[in-house]
């Protein structure tokens, strides 16, 4: 039986390998055909940018991957309304497909998943 997942990256994109990780982790419960949702908190909403470009920086760009994601079965991409707000950003600044949570929307995510990684 498939079991709900959800993954929670609250780290920036880039300057460390978590982000990138906690993306690698949601496709493999995909993979095996687990149900994966990504929640996406703090600085990690800003890996749903869509217009990055790490050329200058030592990392590859984590916007072609969370392009990918859908290839796992993963369409879940839930991102905090208040870290948004807090960095300035809006719905239309992130990839498609992403979706802002609330407070309200957060405790659901939270209760209702089997089990939660926080990377």
């Amino acid at each position: 039986m498939a079991r709900s997942v959800l993954v929670l990256c609250c780290t920036p994109p880039y300057g460390s390998e978590r982000a990138r990780d906690a993306l690698d982790i949601a496709m493999a419960f995909g993979a095996f055909e687990q149900q994966p949702t990504l929640l996406f908190l703090g600085d990690g909403v800003l890996a749903l940018l869509e217009q990055q470009n790490p050329t200058a920086l030592p990392a590859r760009n984590i916007a072609k991957l969370v392009g990918t994601l859908a290839d796992y079965g993963i369409t879940g991409l839930h991102v905090e309304t208040s870290a948004m707000k807090e960095r300035g950003l809006e719905l239309a600044d992130l990839v498609a497909g992403a979706q802002l949570a609330d407070d309200a929307q957060l405790a659901v995510l939270l209760a209702s998943h089997d089990m939660i990684l926080s990377v």
